[in-house]
């Protein structure tokens, strides 16, 4: 609801930040919708509710940037918020020396996991460049 009350559709104006963002953000939200089919693989109930809903969060993101005049709080709590999910991921994957998936051994569950990481800091740091460049004085 909050996204809702900056909804201004008069104001439509995407320049090389904000279209680098758009990318960034649909790319995580790709490979999450792709992990989907992973977890069904998997057969892990719990954990593919989490990633469906992840998946339905990145996408409300996505369409978010499009249609919002300033998503920038959003952007950046919703960023740092997936960044500190993921430390937690490579902290169970150092911590879980049995722990393994179907199709992701574990150096490419590591790779994809600090792809995330970087993914999520390339948008957040997007989002800072953006803000300096709206507001700057």
């Amino acid at each position: 609801m909050a996204s809702l009350s900056i909804f201004d559709p008069s104001s439509r104006y995407y320049d090389g930040n904000k279209i680098a963002q758009i990318v960034f953000i649909g790319i995580l939200g790709s490979v999450q919708t792709l992990l989907i089919v992973q977890r069904i693989v998997e057969r892990e109930i719990f954990s593919l509710i989490f990633t469906v809903l992840l998946a339905i969060a990145h996408w409300v993101l996505f369409a978010m940037i499009f249609q919002s005049v300033d998503p920038g709080a959003f952007v950046f709590t919703f960023c740092f918020l997936m960044i500190m999910g993921e430390y937690v991921k490579v902290m169970f994957l150092f911590i879980m020396n049995e722990y393994e998936v179907i199709w992701l051994p574990k150096p490419i569950h590591y790779a994809l996991t600090f792809c995330l990481i970087i993914g999520y800091l390339v948008a957040m740091v997007l989002q800072i460049v953006i803000y300096e460049e709206d507001y700057s004085t």
